[in-house]
């Protein structure tokens, strides 16, 4: 009888390892990467330790399932710290409510990375395929998907947004998206992993080998520079306008209250009149007399100095005043409101993009709104993607959850006309709260015709952290699409993003920020082709590992004795 068994490697011999209860651990090396510290280095080594693991454990598939369960739990459990301040202390939920919520979102989410690493152990035993090759290929496929599902999709905690800032994500994100730049880091990380168990055994061949084929990479993807979103959308100066962003700072509860809609329309029309060097063709009106609304005081995080790049000093007269999300409570289009704002647009020649509430046949949406200052000036756009039990709750468990977070009895619907709203020869691209961040939201919006977007947002629900995660992966979206995306926040970080340059971000209740933004109107191969062309990536990988393992230059026994990989 042959034995047909995987061996598994020990400096010992053929010893038994016990080592994948160790997998969970293996989460908190990429946490670095993340905010607050954003040692942006951890991505390109934190997974190596995990790699390693995995080619060293063996066990029953129900034990790999267990442990990768684990690596998913402590994961998600870091990168969704915000949740017990946002549900418990700003949401007013009871505990049972909120620990029924975390158990049952911790179970679906760790069920990726628990899938990933089972599936990488089954094929190690079962076929002698290392980790080492088969890890980044599942990692990066586990972050697609994760941009598409659940909640039409939730990419929170991918690793392409700790690099928005560094050249290689202005060269690798637009060829096909972000998840392509995690299969490029996975890869790095499997090339520490066997760097670490070759150069002990003095495996020159193999090394000389694979930092030959990563100068090649290099070189190869210096053409990728022509393609970043700066060169490859269309830039034209005579259709640039400047546009204000209006950052806020008011408490969840403040802009949710209808009753304080005149109060909270007042605090934002004094931090507009109030912006340094703002000008206005019209001058402006006088603001009035009355109180302020009491803000929260906020500790501005570092976020990086190479993110703080200042404004135009040539700016000129401001075209376009954008508000957070919510930042004008009640219904647009009933009332006085809306002549106020159509009277306040008029006196400044500046027209106003903000978030609020709108009610249609007894439904309830949350909209972004661009008013002009002409009669009849309005146009609007509904949320397509909803948070779930922040903005609705879904009617199997409402039961169990009672009603949504935010203010309302009813549950907010989504909305289904287009995510574009025309603006004087300009198109804007929507996004209202997290919807910045789904990949293919932002992407139909641009293909719908999108040559600037805008992305307006009320993170008083985050932590100082949580925001800055937000920032990073809003930016990821415009990097993806060769977009400029201006962000107006409430308690987050507003600013000008454009292909990894952050133009004078603000956080919280700091001044406004004049930009001059230019429409872009060419595609980038991620928004033309999407899905396809990282499928074709991913291909290309599977034709890689296929070859190098054929040639037998990385799997080849050492005095057969060492990481014996043929049956």
């Amino acid at each position: 009888m042959i034995d047909t068994s995987v061996q598994v490697p020990t400096r010992c011999g053929r010893r038994k390892l016990p080592v994948i209860w160790l997998v969970p651990l293996t989460a908190l090396f990429t946490a670095p990467a993340y905010p607050p510290l954003e040692w942006h280095w951890a991505a390109w080594v934190g997974l190596a330790p995990l790699i390693w693991l995995l080619h060293h454990a063996r066990g029953p598939l129900w034990f790999s399932i267990a442990a990768g369960w684990g690596y998913g739990a402590v994961f998600y459990a870091l990168r969704y710290a915000w949740l017990p301040e946002a549900l418990l202390v700003k949401g007013g939920l009871t505990y049972p409510v909120f620990f029924g919520i975390m158990i049952a979102a911790t179970f679906l989410f760790a069920l990726y990375p628990a899938t990933v690493i089972a599936i990488c152990l089954w094929s190690h035993q079962r076929w002698g395929l290392s980790p080492g090759w088969s890890f980044p290929l599942l990692y990066s496929v586990q972050d697609a998907l994760l941009g598409v599902t659940p909640f039409g999709g939730e990419p929170w905690g991918t690793l392409a947004a700790t690099q928005t800032t560094f050249r290689v994500a202005e060269w690798l994100v637009p060829l096909a998206g972000g998840s392509f730049l995690v299969l490029v880091i996975a890869s790095v990380n499997a090339y520490w992993f066997w760097a670490a168990i070759h150069w002990p055994l003095q495996r020159s061949r193999q090394i000389l080998l694979a930092l030959s084929g990563g100068m090649l990479a290099f070189l190869i993807s210096l053409p990728a520079q022509g393609l970043a979103p700066e060169k490859v959308t269309g830039t034209d100066s005579k259709s640039a306008f400047r546009a204000l962003l209006v950052p806020g700072n008011l408490p969840v509860n403040r802009l949710a209250d209808p009753h304080a809609s005149r109060e909270t329309l007042r605090y934002f029309l004094q931090r507009t009149l109030a912006a340094p060097g703002a000008s206005y063709p019209r001058g402006g009106p006088s603001v009035g007399e009355g109180p302020t609304p009491a803000t929260e005081p906020a500790e501005t995080p570092a976020i990086g100095e190479d993110q703080a790049i200042g404004e135009d000093p040539a700016m000129g007269t401001v075209e376009l005043t954008i508000w957070p999300e919510s930042a004008v409570s009640g219904r647009v289009e009933k009332g006085k409101l809306l002549d106020d704002l159509h009277g306040v647009a008029a006196a400044l020649g500046s027209d106003f993009l903000f978030g609020s509430n709108a009610r249609d046949l007894g439904r309830d949406f949350n909209s972004a709104y661009i008013v002009t200052g002409e009669r009849f000036g309005i146009s609007r756009y509904d949320k397509h993607n909803l948070v779930p039990f922040g903005e609705y709750v879904p009617e199997q468990i409402r039961w169990f959850f009672g009603k949504k977070l935010t203010e309302g009895i009813d549950d907010y619907h989504p909305g289904t006309g287009p995510s574009v709203l025309n603006w004087r020869g300009r198109r804007l691209g929507l996004s209202i709260c997290f919807e910045s961040i789904l990949p293919g939201h932002v992407r139909s919006a641009v293909n719908e015709g999108a040559d600037v977007l805008v992305a307006i947002s009320n993170d008083q629900w985050l932590t100082a952290a949580a925001a800055a995660e937000h920032l990073n992966l809003t930016a990821l979206r415009g990097m993806e699409v060769g977009r400029d995306v201006l962000v107006a926040a409430n308690g987050g970080w507003s600013g000008h993003l454009s292909a990894g340059r952050r133009t004078g971000m603000r956080y919280g209740d700091a001044d406004a920020l004049r930009v001059a933004v230019i429409p872009r109107s060419s595609l980038t191969p991620w928004t033309r082709w999407g899905y396809r062309v990282l499928v074709a990536a991913f291909l290309a990988y599977v034709a890689a590992i296929y070859l190098l393992r054929q040639l037998r230059l990385f799997s080849r026994p050492y005095s057969g004795e060492y990481f014996q990989t043929d049956r």
